[in-house]
């Protein structure tokens, strides 16, 4: 069972870095190409931080399911107190900047706005965005490495 878990658990951590890792970049290259290419961009990047809840979701209850089975709560050590206090950031770091930015891109857009004035949301978005992959590659380090 403990096996099962774990590699549900390396699943959904992987998904979670993999299904947003494009935000940052491709919102730049939306902006520059017109408005279709931004409303595409809001759409796809809506469906990405959904999807980005759920790996947050499966990869924190897998982990909390780990610990179970492994019987190690609450002892545990320094670098995994770090790894799950970076994955929480990494999930916060989704609701509090890249979410709200891609809201407002598509309101912004929609009431009228060209795309070259959004590029203060982008720039939030893709902030929030790259805090969280090192949030994650930390939560990573912290999970796999001994202190």
């Amino acid at each position: 069972m403990t096996d099962l878990i774990r590699f549900l658990h390396v699943l959904a951590m992987a998904s979670w870095l993999a299904v947003s890792l494009w935000l940052a970049s491709d919102a730049r290259a939306a902006l520059a190409l017109g408005p279709d290419a931004v409303r595409s961009y809001v759409r796809r990047g809506r469906l990405a931080v959904r999807l980005d809840q759920a790996a947050a979701v499966l990869t924190i209850l897998t982990g909390a399911g780990l610990l179970h089975f492994i019987k190690v709560w609450p002892n545990l050590r320094h670098g995994l107190w770090l790894g799950i206090v970076l994955a929480v950031v990494r999930a916060g770091l989704v609701g509090a900047l890249v979410s709200p930015a891609l809201r407002r891109m598509g309101a912004a857009l929609e009431a009228g706005q060209q795309p070259a004035e959004l590029q203060p949301l982008a720039a939030r978005l893709a902030l929030g965005s790259r805090l969280g992959q090192v949030a994650w590659v930390g939560a990573l380090a912290g999970m796999i490495f001994r202190s």
